[in-house]
């Protein structure tokens, strides 16, 4: 990604051990982008069931994100 530009990374001042990452202006542009195209095809899939049909797929991600979450080991 730094190679297209798309990010910068520099030493942290703070703790030389680690970098900070950050979005380049075309990083952010494409970020935006990427964003848009996942609204649109959100709200084209849900757009295909009623809002009560909608609330209870949405409500059905959320709980297996959380599951999952929990399931992950720690480090």
């Amino acid at each position: 990604l730094e190679d297209r530009s798309l990010v910068t990374c520099t030493v942290n001042e703070t703790d030389k051990r680690s970098f900070l990452i950050g979005l380049t202006p075309s990083g952010e542009t494409l970020a935006h982008r990427i964003y848009q195209m996942l609204k649109e095809l959100e709200e084209e899939i849900l757009g295909a069931f009623s809002p009560k049909d909608q609330k209870s797929a949405l409500w059905l991600i959320s709980a297996i994100t959380t599951v999952t979450n929990e399931r992950r080991p720690t480090t």
